[in-house]
């Protein structure tokens, strides 16, 4: 199954689509990072990062079905 937008991890962004990302969550970047890397966060603050991903046409590495 082939997808059409990468997974991503905290490793796999660039500072700037870390910090871009997290101004659009209005999040703190550790906050995006621990997010992205599977962690736990408050439900509020994961469907804020879920939407800016969506904004920005990024892949939620949460949301992805294997």
């Amino acid at each position: 199954m082939s997808r059409s937008q990468p997974v991503h991890s905290p490793a796999s962004l660039t500072p700037h689509e870390l910090r871009r990302l997290s101004v659009a969550s209005e999040c703190d970047p550790r906050t995006v990072a621990a997010y992205l890397g599977g962690l736990a966060v408050r439900p509020s603050i994961a469907a804020r990062i879920a939407a800016a991903l969506a904004s920005l046409h990024m892949a939620d590495p949460r949301r992805v079905v294997a």
